[in-house]
């Protein structure tokens, strides 16, 4: 290399290495500054009202449980409850070879609404929202009514009338003023008719059987199981998907896992596919997030020890 060379050399390497030190920087800023996939929707289940469902045991023999809620469930984390993704399995009482006493309820918050319960062992009294419920009827159907016009200038009440073949109880967002009255049809069939008035965003409640009639004074959507639906004519529940969900367990260490079997088809169209996609999804672009960082990270710091040695390498040297 001539003499005359070595200027114009001395001018482009400096410059190539700013530029490489430019693109590093953007790499990391760029991996640092998309967003979590999951903020979105962190955000909107922080909004959610927790609704809180309490099992306590009135005899002296234990009570075994299973629960699945539709967007988030937390159990008593002292205790030995089995959660797996939104489905959650415990007990109330002591076992054996445990020297407890005060063990006599559970306390399980969740967010949406109850997919599925089971419940076995002793006898049991089971409050939702601090409101006793018949334990059956959380494992039948959840229907959801919603005003349309609730954000609206437009917010006329809506009566409504809805009768079905089982039995119905007031759900997460029933207001004190609807009402469930049980109407005997003949010795063989019962039939019960939910009665409100929506005055807000939305009525819910969960009921057994079908749909045989409905009537509603206004504009509403209705959602059964989490589908949209029309319930204008008698209308049969959507069947549920083969989405598995636990069930109750024997007498087992809390060590021990609980078991998984398929829902029979008569029961609630579960969101848990949708919701696990959504968390293997996230999952995903945090770690593609992390990698792109680290990957920048690393090309910065060689750019800035390449740099480091060529200012510092004595002039005849460098090239």
């Amino acid at each position: 290399m001539s003499s005359t060379d070595k200027p114009r050399s001395n001018r482009i390497i400096p410059l190539a290495l700013l530029t490489l030190a430019v693109l590093g920087l953007s790499v990391v800023a760029a991996g640092s500054a998309v967003p979590p996939a999951n903020q979105a929707n962190t955000s909107s289940a922080q909004s959610e009202k927790t609704h809180t469902l309490v099992i306590k045991k009135t005899t002296g023999k234990p009570v075994r449980y299973a629960v699945t809620a539709s967007k988030g469930i937390t159990g008593e984390t002292a205790e030995s409850d089995t959660i797996q993704g939104t489905s959650l399995s415990g007990r109330v009482g002591p076992y054996p070879w445990q020297n407890k006493s005060n063990d006599t309820k559970d306390v399980i918050n969740y967010i949406g609404y109850i997919q599925s319960f089971q419940i076995q062992g002793g006898d049991a009294q089971v409050l939702l929202n601090g409101q006793r419920v018949q334990p059956s009827v959380l494992d039948d159907n959840y229907i959801e009514i919603r005003n349309p016009n609730a954000n609206g200038t437009n917010k006329q009440p809506v009566q409504y009338q809805i009768t079905v073949t089982g039995d119905a109880i007031g759900g997460e967002k029933a207001e004190k003023k609807d009402t469930t009255n049980a109407t005997k049809k003949n010795a063989k069939t019962n039939s019960t008719t939910i009665r409100g008035q929506l005055t807000d965003r939305a009525d819910s409640f969960y009921f057994g059987g079908n749909i045989t009639s409905s009537s509603f004074d206004g504009q509403a959507h209705v959602f059964i199981n989490g589908q949209r639906a029309s319930v204008s004519k008698p209308t049969a529940t959507p069947t549920a998907t083969s989405t598995p969900s636990p069930t109750v367990t024997e007498n087992k260490p809390p060590a021990t896992s609980t078991t998984v079997s398929e829902r029979r088809t008569d029961s609630r169209v579960t969101t848990t596919t949708s919701e696990n996609a959504t968390s293997t999804t996230t999952t995903n672009s945090s770690n593609s997030e992390l990698f792109i960082s680290v990957v920048g990270g690393i090309f910065l710091l060689m750019v800035v020890a390449f740099s480091t040695l060529w200012v510092f390498s004595p002039r005849e040297r460098r090239w």
